[in-house]
């Protein structure tokens, strides 16, 4: 329970952890909490952190993943919207900001989904508009949304936009990124709302990190079931190692 508790805080709605270290989101106020045990039974509460310029109706803490010494925090309705997703470092036990990601147009609510393995970070904007100017029109597919990796760089510890992933045969409203998950340099993200095997069927893309030709996808999943309608396939995902678990709602 957080030191501050109030009433609807949103305190649980997202959380995180790595060995003795959990993180927890309390996305109504804004806040996320960090807490750490020693002996594995007792966890104390060690910090409260907050955006460097995040205001109460900003949803930090919507979306939370640690990984060592660092943390990263969604805030999808910062910025008109757009969404941000803040990293901290802790230096000496004390959480500090070391960096932040913003989102690139109003309402794309990036910062949705987020996860931290190593000096990699994954971000989703479910609500990504992609937009292809041509010739004579520009063509629009709404809510088909998008996944952004930053990598950092050890000699000055600053963050730096690696790639945009965006799948090949996204539709509108598929939300892609809704959830997603990475583990060395394997990345899993879904999009539930796909409409490929029925309406809001979903399915969920792997992605494996390439040196030379970055991020390749390797495969996509769809559900297996009869009467796939609704499943929301990928509403939530996960990675280690090579397996992959991805959830749905039938």
């Amino acid at each position: 329970v957080a030191s501050d508790a109030g009433i609807n805080d949103g305190f649980g709605y997202s959380v995180a952890l790595y060995v003795n270290i959990a993180v927890i989101g309390a996305r109504v106020e804004s806040a996320a909490y960090v807490f750490r045990t020693v002996n594995g039974t007792t966890w104390t509460q060690t910090e409260k952190i907050n955006g460097s310029d995040t205001i109460s109706t900003d949803n930090f803490g919507f979306s939370v993943s640690n990984y060592g010494n660092h943390a990263v925090v969604g805030a999808v309705w910062a910025n008109d919207r757009a969404g941000s997703a803040y990293v901290f470092i802790n230096q000496g036990g004390v959480w500090t900001s070391q960096g932040k990601f913003v989102g690139s147009s109003p309402d794309e609510q990036f910062g949705w989904s987020v996860s931290m393995y190593r000096e990699t970070i994954a971000v989703g904007a479910t609500k990504f508009d992609d937009r292809t100017t041509g010739p004579q029109a520009t063509r629009e597919v709404k809510d088909r949304g998008s996944v952004t990796i930053f990598v950092k760089d050890d000699e000055t510890g600053s963050w730096s936009k690696q790639a945009q992933l965006e799948p090949t045969d996204g539709k509108e409203g598929d939300h892609f990124g809704r959830s997603l998950d990475l583990h060395e340099d394997w990345l899993i993200v879904s999009a539930p709302y796909n409409d490929e095997r029925g309406l809001d069927a979903g399915t969920a893309y792997m992605y494996q990190r390439d040196m030379e030709d970055g991020w390749l996808q390797q495969a996509q999943v769809f559900p297996t079931h009869e009467s796939a309608a609704l499943s929301e396939f990928g509403f939530s995902v996960g990675v280690s190692n090579n397996y992959f678990i991805v959830s749905s709602k039938s």
